[in-house]
């Protein structure tokens, strides 16, 4: 399956993409726990008297410098707007579902994890906000997304 590469704007893209901006709030909230850990580490060890306190401490503190880490590379590991949409296909899409807050698409994707196979459909669901471009939130309206690559199982490694 051949890839459409483009110029992306960088500023919209981190705006307006679901996946960007769940992998800010990730490496937010990996700082935010980060931080929380470890000053409850200082208050253990500061305020508790126990022989323990050492112990606690140190663990709630490291454990917190931990956090801080793995949010900070998860959300770096996905990537600039113009990364992710030169990695992965175009895809169509349709919403399916409208709630009052968020919408729910259902898009045609390949299945594969290799791209140079025949292709093997499936339908992927994915609930967003907010589409750029889209004034009337209506069931059926088409839009275009970016296939993200999904998990791949441990007995069929060919498919995602």
């Amino acid at each position: 399956m051949k890839i459409f590469k483009f110029e992306v704007d960088e500023a919209f893209a981190k705006k307006h993409n679901e996946l960007l901006r769940d992998s800010g709030r990730l490496r937010l909230s990996g700082l935010i726990m980060g931080l929380l850990l470890v000053l409850a580490g200082i208050a253990t060890y500061m305020f508790i008297e126990t022989e323990w306190r050492i112990t606690v401490g140190l663990g709630l503190g490291l454990f917190g410098i931990m956090c801080a880490i793995v949010g900070v590379l998860a959300a770096r590991k996905v990537g600039t707007a113009q990364e992710l949409y030169n990695r992965y296909p175009l895809a169509p899409a349709v919403v399916v579902e409208v709630n009052e807050r968020d919408m729910v698409l259902m898009a045609l994707v390949n299945t594969n994890v290799d791209p140079n196979l025949p292709p093997r459909w499936a339908a992927a669901l994915r609930t967003v906000t907010s589409i750029p471009g889209v004034t009337t939130r209506t069931v059926g309206t088409k839009v275009p997304v970016a296939a993200v690559s999904g998990q791949v199982n441990s007995n069929e490694r060919e498919h995602w």
